[in-house]
């Protein structure tokens, strides 16, 4: 929702949700939560977003763009367990920076051979073809949110 305010700032914008157990209460809760972000959202960043949860009657596999979605999540989900290794690692720089980023480069490039190689074909193809936007929540990002929020997550 954060990125989605940020991008689309003032236009209407719908977002769709798949089923899930107490749908209505969980989006409730994710826009109170998301308005609440005062370190990556602007006052008013989703004040044109409307949630909506799916229609009973469709499911994901009738919803080209929710299968789009799942797909990109479980491939996404794969790629980073693939490195997963890297980050306990007990010679990796601590410090986020040129010298983390470079020290990431090489361990991939030495066990895979590239970040390319490193990922499925499947995502490289949906990346190649498809425009997406992540919001990466480390440890140092965590820190300046939590900061910005006086320690407050609500």
């Amino acid at each position: 929702m954060v990125l989605v305010g940020q991008d689309y700032l003032g236009k209407p914008t719908e977002l769709t949700f798949d089923h899930v157990e107490k749908v209505d209460s969980k989006l409730v809760k994710a826009r109170d939560y998301a308005q609440s972000d005062t370190h990556h959202g602007p006052d008013g960043v989703f004040d044109s977003i409307v949630t909506i949860p799916l229609p009973k009657n469709l499911t994901f596999r009738t919803i080209p763009a929710l299968q789009a979605a799942d797909f990109w999540a479980w491939e996404y989900r794969k790629n980073h367990l693939n490195l997963d290794e890297w980050w306990s690692l007990p010679d990796r720089p601590q410090n986020w920076g040129d010298e983390q980023w470079e020290h990431m480069n090489q361990w991939v490039t030495d066990k895979f051979g590239s970040f390319e190689d490193a990922t499925r074909k499947s995502l490289q193809e949906l990346l190649r073809r498809s425009h997406f936007k992540c919001m990466i929540w480390h440890y140092g990002e965590l820190c300046e949110a939590h900061e910005a929020r006086g320690g407050v997550w609500a």
